[in-house]
């Protein structure tokens, strides 16, 4: 055979292959194919409600809630995955429980509840709805927290464990300071750059300081106060006692377990969770299958439909929650970039009606802030721009919310810190000392290599990060004024980088009215003259990842978030240690520390 004939027979046996595997790929995508479409054609058919009648709505209260539903996508619709029900849809689907035959009552399962005091209390009042219809609300827990308490406090049947956990201290707050061990221990030079009446503004304290301002405790034990006396107010309401008895049963450290709860008329009973079970067995009219429950995720597949008509007329939700950072950022941060590219897109799209722009962040990068606000802005002169303040809107949070044409916030939560800083620490003496480092520079032009990490600012280049500051400062105070409609020496004065509850910040002018997300909603659809049953859409859209439909999703994100948290912290705590090459970036409009308020 000659070499040519080898040839053809060569690439003749290679061309098969090819062929042959291409084939077997062919066939395997279609067998997959066909048992996804088999699979939802057997859970089409004859598919039954898993609401039944005489059914009790369970929430779990040990779970974060997002302000945003992660839904499941279209492998989550194959293996019958469970929505992870956002706050809004939570309240929603207490308003939906209230009106629906088959919903006999609700079951809150107490624990140590990980959600903010406003967001709780924006859940305590739609139960508070619902009981309106002569429904009842059942509690019981073996884990009892200050915040879960709160919560399950409004049910018209509290029961503990006798042997159960109870942590419930009163309110106060524990801050951290790094000042001696970054400046004594470490030799750093924390480079602090504030406009001159920003004395609140004391998210630099922890790492210049040992311990906080006179200003910043002022500043806290308001807040303190405030958020306090909501809580003590409807914990009173709800369990028919005195705030006095509260305030001396905290002061006294005396609710220290379930049997202290029950003498203190704070729970209606103690017993072991099958006499619990039995109890609610016995109000549906008693079951051989004992109480029929039914998840949150499980109430919300079967209630609200997945909205995917592009052409319908809607009111957008947009959910910004997380800290503000340059860019698009990741999942759980508020991209300036993504989010203004959001409200450039709802501005231009005909179909969008109005806007609730819902805000959960105590700031982050002036810059991100204002290319937002830009945005948010042109937004809000086309079309009805409702602010709702989560937990917090603050510092950058807030200045979102000021473009806004209306604001609305719970008493209790937390917003304002009008103030900017920036800050960058020099590390040259702990380099050479400890490291042996050391940096030299060749210049052409006196500043090109201007950093403050590894050179320290010169008293020129100094002046010139602070009037950038103090630059940044100003239109922050015309960006609240304009927006409020407040004269620039008011919004002065009230700024500071001062931190307000929402009652307090409602005496000054920083928002319009008290209220949640459900009454910004409405807001938004009387504005634009549309019917109560319009659609809603979220944005960003959130979709359960594939990796957690493989695993439960709720635990796996609970594992996520340890591990996130401790980035997390560091990230928020250390943000300055990111921008070497441009300090102008280092200009950070944030609240003071984080408000971990027990």
């Amino acid at each position: 055979m000659s070499i040519q004939g080898k040839s053809r027979g060569f690439w003749a046996s290679v061309g098969s292959v090819m062929v042959g595997n291409i084939l077997s790929r062919l066939v395997s995508l279609l067998l997959v194919v066909f048992l996804i479409v088999f699979v939802l054609m057997l859970r089409t058919c004859g598919e039954e409600s898993l609401v039944k009648e005489n059914s009790f709505l369970v929430i779990d209260m040990t779970k974060e809630w997002s302000d945003n539903t992660a839904v499941p996508g279209d492998l989550g619709l194959v293996v019958n995955a469970k929505a992870i029900v956002g706050l809004h849809d939570i309240l929603r689907l207490i308003d939906s429980a209230s009106n629906d035959d088959r919903i006999a009552g609700i079951i809150l399962r107490v624990g140590d509840c990980p959600n903010g005091y406003a967001s709780i209390r924006e859940v305590r009042l739609a139960l508070e709805r619902f009981q309106e219809k002569d429904k009842p609300i059942f509690a019981y827990g073996d884990v009892v927290t200050q915040r879960g308490y709160y919560l399950a406090s409004v049910a018209d049947r509290f029961s503990m464990n006798a042997e159960g956990y109870v942590l419930m201290r009163g309110f106060g707050a524990e801050l951290t300071y790094f000042g001696e061990l970054l400046q004594s221990k470490l030799k750093m030079d924390i480079q602090v750059f504030r406009p001159d009446n920003n004395a609140f503004k004391s998210a630099v304290e922890p790492f210049v300081q040992s311990q906080s301002s006179p200003e910043n405790k002022a500043q806290y034990r308001e807040i303190l106060r405030g958020m306090y006396g909501v809580y003590a107010e409807d914990v009173a309401a709800s369990r028919g006692i005195e705030t006095s008895s509260l305030d001396r049963a905290f002061d006294g450290l005396s609710l220290r377990n379930p049997r202290a709860l029950l003498a203190a008329s704070l729970i209606d009973t103690i017993e072991p969770r099958f006499v619990f079970e039995e109890f609610v067995l016995a109000h549906a009219g008693g079951d051989e299958d004992g109480v029929k429950e039914v998840s949150l995720g499980q109430y919300y597949n079967e209630v609200f439909s997945t909205f995917d008509d592009e052409e319908e007329d809607h009111i957008a939700i947009v959910y910004a929650q997380g800290s503000i950072v340059d860019g698009k950022g990741n999942r759980d941060d508020i991209g300036g970039d993504k989010f203004a590219e959001i409200f450039h897109d709802l501005r231009k799209d005909d179909q969008v009606k109005g806007v609730v722009l819902r805000i959960n962040s105590g700031g982050g990068s002036a810059l991100a802030s204002e290319v937002m606000w830009q945005e948010i802005n042109a937004l809000s002169e086309v079309k009805p721009l409702i602010i709702s303040i989560g937990d917090v809107a603050a510092s950058g949070g807030y200045y979102m919310a000021c473009g806004g044409d209306y604001i609305y916030s719970e008493s209790n939560a937390i917003t304002g810190s009008i103030g900017v800083f920036g800050i960058i620490p020099n590390v040259t003496a702990p380099l050479g000392e400890f490291l042996g480092v050391y940096s030299d520079t060749i210049l052409l032009h006196d500043h090109a290599t201007m950093n403050g990490v590894t050179q320290p600012f010169s008293d020129y280049e100094r002046n010139v990060i602070q009037e950038g500051v103090n630059s940044t400062y100003d239109l922050f105070l015309n960006r609240v004024a304009d927006g409020r409609n407040l004269p620039v020496d008011s919004v002065r004065e009230i700024a500071q980088g001062r931190v307000y509850t929402g009652h307090q910040a409602l005496s000054i002018g920083l928002i319009d009215a008290m209220g949640g997300l459900d009454q910004a909603v409405s807001h938004c659809i009387e504005e634009a003259e549309l019917d109560k049953g319009v659609a809603l859409k979220a944005y960003p859209n959130r979709e359960i990842d594939g990796l957690s439909l493989l695993m439960n999703a709720q635990e796996l994100e609970d594992e996520v978030k340890l591990v996130q948290s401790i980035g997390d912290y560091v990230s928020s705590s250390l943000p300055f240690i990111i921008h070497r090459d441009m300090p102008q970036k280092n200009i950070y409009m944030m609240m003071p520390v984080v408000m971990d308020v027990e």
